[in-house]
């Protein structure tokens, strides 16, 4: 929650001093402010939309599992097949054998307290099927995907 307020404020002053630089009246100031507010506002509902308001629980069997580097950093990612029918219903967790799988990524996520991806991806072990906690939403114009939060072995 601390993030979004910083972000929040940031917008805010951001927007304050390119309404100061804008205009030398009062009015460019408040308009600036209210501009920083609506934009602060709707980062913070965003943020914690794509982190609270995504999470759902999923069943797949491990494909396979990477890291992947870019630019010097990287992220581990998990290639998911269609579970063996059980869960929630979602995408990954039907019966069809020509169901089309989903990658996700396994980063650490400070919002939700994980900070032990590595561990996790070195739990998972391909062939065998996981009930996962997942948030966020597949972009795939920014190669964004879900991130794994927690996994257990589905019996």
């Amino acid at each position: 929650m601390l993030l979004f307020t910083i972000v929040a404020i940031i917008a805010i002053v951001v927007c304050v001093c390119i309404g100061a630089t804008i205009g030398d009246s009062a009015g460019s100031v408040v308009l600036g402010a209210i501009l920083g507010l609506a934009v602060g506002l709707a980062l913070t509902g965003y943020f914690h939309w794509r982190h609270f308001g995504t999470e759902t629980t999923v069943t797949f069997t491990v494909a396979g599992k990477e890291r992947i580097a870019e630019d010097g950093d990287g992220k581990w990612v998990v290639y998911a097949k269609p579970g063996p029918g059980i869960g929630d219903g979602n995408a990954v967790d039907v019966e069809d054998p020509g169901a089309v799988g989903e990658t996700f990524e396994n980063t650490d996520d400070l919002f939700h307290g994980k900070t032990r991806s590595t561990d996790l991806q070195n739990t998972l072990r391909v062939g065998r099927a996981y009930h996962c906690q997942v948030n966020g939403v597949r972009v795939g114009f920014f190669s964004g995907y879900r991130n794994l939060l927690d996994c257990e072995p589905a019996s």
